[in-house]
């Protein structure tokens, strides 16, 4: 099966928390069976339908720049008297950083059910401050910047790519790998734990999926339970991935479930280079009226419940099959209606996604689970 028919058939859907919880036994002395049984019973449940209901969930994400003092100096000496060379933004981003830091965005879930949550980014760049904001709320999916709004149907409409479940298993990547610590393929992929080692309150074992797709974790405990400190691609068919490791560490006890989760995590090339780091995670239990409020569709005649007046929307695009209209601000106060058409070459699904921000993130999650689903492509 092609990764991309496993894209479009993979259904991940959420079990509830408790059921999740009383599948991951808790540690009493540290042994091979109590790591294997725990191991075994995560990974079962990342196969599962699996949710967080009533949580906001927040993290920072760091992107640092690639390039090195080195690389640095000859990259400007490259671009010196060529205004179009492709490695000015690179340059441009690496000086920015030394300032400032690297790259970063502040991302903020908040979960009820499938049709009901919000995703909120708040970036700082090179570019300036920037946020994008999504969300699923019954029938509708919107997308607020500080410029537009887009509104389209749950189910994209006749001529788009199905919009709800491209968000929805967008926010649930986001979460995966900091909720499984890596523990997972992105398909139905029966896995094995074997080779299990204990030394002290360490432990390692390894896991390989059906797809080939083999990990070696690393482990200690917290609070009396099993916690991930790290997890390496040790084989994929995708030889970019081979290598590539993410640790894990500041571990918590979610107090709602009790279920042990870290706050920091980061992800490294084969070579050691971060490719990304997140840290600063809370879990904070909200109500479900306040995910309503949070989701329901934005007005520009009213106070978003985030982002306060949204002065500076310009333009309202509804796709709604009702509407299909936009609303466009003129500089006198007035409002211009017009309809919409869609171009039919342009892709609907990436164009929904593609802000920067969203772009960023794919990056960082997506390009995880292109590489797991390519274990089992051969």
């Amino acid at each position: 099966m092609r990764c991309s028919t496993r894209i479009r058939t993979l259904r991940v859907c959420f079990v509830g928390l408790a059921t999740a919880l009383a599948a991951c036994p808790a540690l009493g002395d540290l042994d091979k069976a109590t790591v294997t049984k725990w191991l075994e019973a995560r990974l079962a449940e990342s196969q599962t339908d699996w949710y967080l209901p009533g949580l906001r969930v927040e993290y920072v994400v760091e992107w640092p720049s690639h390039l090195t003092a080195q690389a640095a100096a000859e990259l400007a000496e490259a671009v010196k008297g060529k205004p179009d060379h492709p490695g000015r933004d690179e340059l441009r981003q690496y000086n920015w950083e030394r300032t400032n830091g690297p790259t970063r965005a502040r991302m903020t879930y908040w979960f009820q059910e499938d049709g009901l949550w919000r995703h909120n980014s708040d970036q700082t760049s090179v570019d300036g401050a920037s946020f994008g904001d999504e969300a699923v709320a019954g029938q509708s999916t919107w997308r607020l910047s500080a410029a537009q709004i887009n509104i389209r149907p749950a189910n994209g409409g006749a001529s788009t790519t199905s919009t709800a479940p491209q968000l929805v298993l967008y926010a649930r990547e986001s979460l995966k790998a900091l909720w499984f610590a890596s523990l997972y393929s992105n398909e139905p992929d029966p896995s094995r734990v074997y080779d299990v080692r204990i030394s002290g309150l360490g432990w390692s074992a390894r896991v390989e999926f059906a797809s080939k797709y083999r990990l070696l974790v690393e482990g200690t405990t917290h609070d009396g339970e099993v916690a991930v400190v790290s997890t390496l691609v040790e084989h994929s068919v995708a030889p970019d991935w081979i290598g590539v490791r993410w640790t894990f560490g500041d571990w918590i006890t979610e107090t709602r479930s009790g279920r042990v989760v870290p706050t920091r995590y980061e992800e490294r090339a084969a070579n050691g280079r971060l490719r990304y780091r997140v840290s600063q995670v809370a879990f904070v239990p909200v109500e479900r009226a306040e995910v309503v409020a949070l989701a329901a569709l934005p007005d520009v005649k009213k106070p978003d419940p985030v982002r306060g007046e949204l002065t500076t929307v310009q333009t309202v695009n509804d796709w709604r099959p009702d509407r299909k209209v936009r609303t466009q601000r003129l500089a006198d106060g007035s409002e211009a209606v017009v309809p919409l058409a869609e171009p039919a070459a342009v892709h609907r699904g990436w164009q929904w996604v593609g802000w920067t921000i969203g772009s960023l993130i794919l990056v960082v999650f997506f390009s995880r689970w292109i590489a797991r689903c390519a274990t089992g492509a051969s």
